[in-house]
Protein backbone atom coordinates (compact mmCIF):
# COMPACT_ATOMS: atom_id res chain seq x y z
CA UNK A 1 0.00 0.00 0.00
CA UNK A 2 1.18 3.49 -0.77
CA UNK A 3 0.44 6.22 1.75
CA UNK A 4 0.51 10.02 1.38
CA UNK A 5 3.99 11.54 1.06
CA UNK A 6 5.55 8.26 -0.11
CA UNK A 7 7.99 8.73 -2.98
CA UNK A 8 7.86 5.93 -5.53
CA UNK A 9 9.73 5.53 -8.80
CA UNK A 10 8.27 3.22 -11.42
CA UNK A 11 10.18 2.19 -14.53
CA UNK A 12 8.77 -0.03 -17.25
CA UNK A 13 10.84 -0.99 -20.26
CA UNK A 14 9.99 -3.21 -23.21
CA UNK A 15 13.17 -4.35 -24.91
CA UNK A 16 11.13 -5.78 -27.77
CA UNK A 17 7.63 -7.20 -28.33
CA UNK A 18 8.28 -10.28 -26.16
CA UNK A 19 10.57 -9.15 -23.34
CA UNK A 20 10.53 -6.35 -20.80
CA UNK A 21 10.88 -5.41 -17.16
CA UNK A 22 9.03 -3.37 -14.53
CA UNK A 23 10.74 -1.94 -11.45
CA UNK A 24 8.97 -0.16 -8.59
CA UNK A 25 11.15 1.54 -5.98
CA UNK A 26 9.68 2.82 -2.70
CA UNK A 27 12.21 5.45 -1.60
CA UNK A 28 10.49 5.84 1.78
CA UNK A 29 10.86 2.19 2.82
CA UNK A 30 13.87 1.41 0.60
CA UNK A 31 12.01 -1.54 -0.94
CA UNK A 32 12.27 -2.48 -4.60
CA UNK A 33 10.14 -4.90 -6.61
CA UNK A 34 11.19 -6.30 -9.99
CA UNK A 35 8.93 -8.05 -12.50
CA UNK A 36 9.85 -9.63 -15.81
CA UNK A 37 7.32 -8.92 -18.56
CA UNK A 38 6.65 -11.48 -21.25
CA UNK A 39 4.74 -10.95 -24.46
CA UNK A 40 3.77 -13.45 -27.12
CA UNK A 41 2.14 -13.44 -30.54
CA UNK A 42 -1.32 -12.66 -29.12
CA UNK A 43 -0.23 -10.24 -26.36
CA UNK A 44 2.86 -8.48 -27.64
CA UNK A 45 4.48 -5.72 -25.62
CA UNK A 46 3.50 -2.85 -27.87
CA UNK A 47 6.21 -0.23 -27.17
CA UNK A 48 3.79 2.31 -28.63
CA UNK A 49 2.08 3.95 -25.66
CA UNK A 50 2.54 4.90 -22.01
CA UNK A 51 -0.04 5.45 -19.30
CA UNK A 52 0.01 7.08 -15.88
CA UNK A 53 -3.13 5.92 -14.12
CA UNK A 54 -5.03 6.26 -10.86
CA UNK A 55 -8.07 4.00 -10.83
CA UNK A 56 -10.37 1.95 -8.67
CA UNK A 57 -10.66 -1.76 -9.16
CA UNK A 58 -13.20 -4.57 -9.36
CA UNK A 59 -13.26 -7.29 -6.70
CA UNK A 60 -15.54 -10.32 -7.03
CA UNK A 61 -17.42 -8.53 -9.82
CA UNK A 62 -18.09 -5.42 -7.73
CA UNK A 63 -16.44 -2.06 -8.46
CA UNK A 64 -14.76 -0.79 -5.29
CA UNK A 65 -15.47 2.93 -4.69
CA UNK A 66 -12.61 5.24 -5.56
CA UNK A 67 -10.87 6.47 -2.40
CA UNK A 68 -10.54 10.20 -1.80
CA UNK A 69 -6.81 10.39 -2.45
CA UNK A 70 -6.68 14.22 -2.58
CA UNK A 71 -4.10 14.34 -5.38
CA UNK A 72 -1.41 12.20 -6.94
CA UNK A 73 1.42 13.66 -9.01
CA UNK A 74 3.57 11.77 -11.49
CA UNK A 75 6.75 13.81 -11.93
CA UNK A 76 9.23 13.55 -14.79
CA UNK A 77 6.79 11.37 -16.73
CA UNK A 78 8.11 10.33 -20.12
CA UNK A 79 8.33 7.46 -22.53
CA UNK A 80 10.97 6.51 -25.07
CA UNK A 81 9.34 5.41 -28.30
CA UNK A 82 10.54 2.65 -30.62
CA UNK A 83 12.14 5.43 -32.64
CA UNK A 84 14.35 6.33 -29.64
CA UNK A 85 12.63 9.70 -29.21
CA UNK A 86 11.55 10.94 -25.76
CA UNK A 87 7.83 11.68 -25.49
CA UNK A 88 6.28 13.66 -22.62
CA UNK A 89 2.62 14.19 -21.76
CA UNK A 90 2.80 17.86 -22.74
CA UNK A 91 4.46 17.51 -26.13
CA UNK A 92 2.59 14.55 -27.57
CA UNK A 93 -1.02 13.75 -28.25
CA UNK A 94 -1.90 12.93 -24.64
CA UNK A 95 -5.34 11.50 -23.99
CA UNK A 96 -6.72 12.68 -20.67
CA UNK A 97 -9.50 10.62 -19.11
CA UNK A 98 -11.27 11.67 -15.93
CA UNK A 99 -13.09 9.04 -13.89
CA UNK A 100 -16.87 9.35 -14.03
CA UNK A 101 -19.15 7.05 -12.01
CA UNK A 102 -22.90 7.32 -11.60
CA UNK A 103 -22.85 10.60 -13.57
CA UNK A 104 -20.40 12.11 -11.05
CA UNK A 105 -16.98 13.34 -12.15
CA UNK A 106 -14.52 11.97 -9.60
CA UNK A 107 -11.17 13.20 -10.92
CA UNK A 108 -9.60 16.14 -12.69
CA UNK A 109 -6.29 15.79 -14.52
CA UNK A 110 -3.73 18.55 -15.08
CA UNK A 111 -0.56 18.35 -17.16
CA UNK A 112 2.33 20.75 -16.55
CA UNK A 113 5.39 19.97 -18.64
CA UNK A 114 6.50 16.46 -17.69
CA UNK A 115 4.27 16.33 -14.60
CA UNK A 116 0.76 14.87 -14.39
CA UNK A 117 -1.44 15.63 -11.38
CA UNK A 118 -4.69 13.80 -10.78
CA UNK A 119 -7.03 15.49 -8.30
CA UNK A 120 -9.90 13.72 -6.55
CA UNK A 121 -12.96 15.99 -6.77
CA UNK A 122 -15.70 13.40 -6.19
CA UNK A 123 -17.16 15.03 -3.11
CA UNK A 124 -16.65 18.59 -4.33
CA UNK A 125 -20.19 18.91 -5.63
CA UNK A 126 -21.98 16.25 -3.59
Amino acid sequence: MISPSVLVTATVAAENTTSGMAVIENHTTNQTVYMDLQGNSSTALCRGSAEWIVENYVEDGVRIPLANFSSVTFTDAFAIGPDGKKYTPSDHDAYIADIVQNNTILTCVAIDGDDITIHYIGNLFG
